[in-house]
């Protein structure tokens, strides 16, 4: 189960940073990030008055003075829309005019023009995420009239963000979840493959002269899970399994095994040979419970190659009694 939690883990972890990412890209569609700084200056500025309004007049000439044309010029003309800058060059003036005399100085003028900007951005965006659609930019010189007749809010550009951000997030979770169901279904397989059965099978474990006592907890055609009867048996399982080699015997079938680990109430044996399906079956004949199907854990996981080392080595050659 912890391995499983890693993996998921891993994958979320990817997953969130690829969320991340795609929301990113999402927010740099519509006009540069400094012209919507100065669009929402100005929006503010705008119901500003008496002494406020000169502080003001500051933070805009500075807003304006950071607003690249050049990148406004290459956005525009990307989206097919180049003779729309003029809304821009206009912002612009307004801003600067901001806090000038106010008969130079008109809030309704000011209002329609931020409403103006602010439709281009939606539409450029619009245009941005259409991946290259023609019917989006099959008229790009009615754009100002289109604007002016688009009662479009800034709201729907989040709302459609927010829904793109519902979807993406969707696919995570059920990427997620294939990648659980997957390696759950593996786990099975292999458990019916291999006919991995839990069982109470009284066993015991030789090495030398040492004797230990026990149950076969779980049995596959590779090996067996052994559990000693009590902790003393448990600690002398583990100084026996420093030697790797021992004899498990069940009734009167022994069987030379490899101690592949200890895990702290039992322990992991490979039989020198897998056993065949008819001996499987006898020693699950001696269960004092039904025996059932359990999937495989990682505990008792082992690669091919490490095994065929250890038979490579083993003194007991490469034949199994019973």
């Amino acid at each position: 189960m912890e391995f499983w939690l890693r993996n998921i883990k891993a994958v979320i972890c990817a997953c969130l940073v690829s969320v991340l990412l795609a929301q990113t890209a999402l927010a740099r569609c519509g006009l540069p990030d400094d012209v919507m700084h100065l669009w929402e200056q100005l929006e503010t500025a705008s119901a500003i008055s008496g002494a406020d309004q000169a502080a003001w007049a500051h933070r805009l000439s500075n807003a304006s003075g950071r607003v690249d044309m050049g990148a406004v010029s290459k956005k525009l003309f990307s989206v097919g829309m180049p003779n729309s800058r003029t809304q821009v060059d206009v912002l612009l003036r307004e801003a600067q005019r901001f806090g000038g005399d106010r008969d130079w100085f008109d809030r309704k003028q000011l209002r329609r023009q931020l409403d103006l900007v602010e439709q281009l951005d939606i539409l450029v965006c619009k245009l941005e995420t259409s991946d290259g659609r023609s019917g989006d930019r099959t008229e790009p010189e009615k754009v100002g009239k289109s604007n002016a007749q688009m009662p479009l809010p800034r709201q729907l550009l989040d709302s459609e963000g927010m829904l793109r951000m519902g979807v993406l997030l969707g696919v995570v979770a059920l990427m997620i979840l294939l990648i659980f169901a997957i390696r759950v279904a593996f786990d099975w397989a292999y458990a019916v493959t291999h006919n991995r059965r839990s069982c109470r099978i009284q066993a015991v474990v030789e090495s030398g002269l040492d004797v230990i006592d026990g149950h076969i907890t779980i049995l596959g055609r590779k090996g067996c899970r052994f559990q000693p009867v009590n902790e003393g048996a448990y600690a002398r399982l583990e100084q026996t399994a420093q030697a790797r080699y021992v004899t498990l015997y069940v009734s009167d079938h022994a069987f030379p095994m490899l101690i592949d680990g200890t895990y702290g109430h039992f322990a992991a044996l490979y039989f020198n040979v897998p056993l065949s399906r008819e001996g499987q079956g006898t020693l699950l004949g001696y269960s004092s419970m039904t025996p059932r199907y359990v999937p495989r854990s990682k505990t008792t996981a082992r690669t091919r190659k490490s095994k065929q080392a250890d038979r490579a080595h083993s003194p007991h050659g490469s034949r199994a009694s019973g």
